[in-house]
């Protein structure tokens, strides 16, 4: 596959899609992308291909079952988005905080973040994973983050407060409730 004009990019399915064996980028002028995809639109080896060749985009949203499908494996933690500076994620329970960890690390230069948390069916399973001040785009470059979809379970509320204090340079955070939380959750 090459379209070396391409800006806009969704994948649902790429089984097809022949990947070239560099790891120089397949889309150079890629600016967004949208992978909605699971372990049936292709291998997870092909998956961590495809976002190693389309790193340099600056946009990128990765919905749900792609999140399920790179909680797989360990895979996210070598690959780097140089250039990426809005990212959209979707959680559900069973992605670990790792993933966040390993996205935010990989992304140097991100400045926006976009968690749509309405895709859970109960608390994330946020680990404790410290987000240290190490994490580049957390000490140079973060400056957004917007919630949606929150419920104030009690990880979720520590995972936030922790993105909250890491971020030296946040300017705004959003932080929409999913319903009307109890006077508990509140607090």
């Amino acid at each position: 596959m090459e379209a070396p004009k391409l800006m806009y990019l969704y994948l649902e399915d790429f089984t097809e899609l022949q990947f070239r064996g560099s790891s120089t980028p397949l889309l150079p002028c890629l600016y967004a992308t949208q992978i909605d995809t699971s372990e049936t639109g292709g291998s997870y080896d092909s998956l961590i291909r495809l976002l190693t060749q389309i790193s340099n985009m600056k946009e990128m949203c990765l919905y749900y079952r792609t999140l399920e499908f790179l909680a797989g494996g360990d895979d996210v933690r070598r690959l780097v988005f140089p250039n990426l500076s809005q990212l959209t994620i979707q959680p559900t329970e069973s992605c670990s905080s790792w993933i966040l960890h390993s996205l935010l690390h990989s992304s140097p230069k991100l400045q926006s973040l976009d968690i749509q948390m309405g895709f859970s069916n109960g608390p994330m399973m946020w680990e404790e994973i410290e987000l240290t001040r190490t994490l580049q785009c957390l000490q140079s470059s973060l400056e957004e983050i917007e919630i949606n979809g929150f419920v104030p379970f009690e990880n979720d509320v520590k995972m936030v407060g922790n993105l909250i204090n890491a971020g030296v340079v946040l300017k705004n955070v959003d932080i929409i409730v999913f319903r009307n939380p109890t006077k508990e959750q509140r607090k």
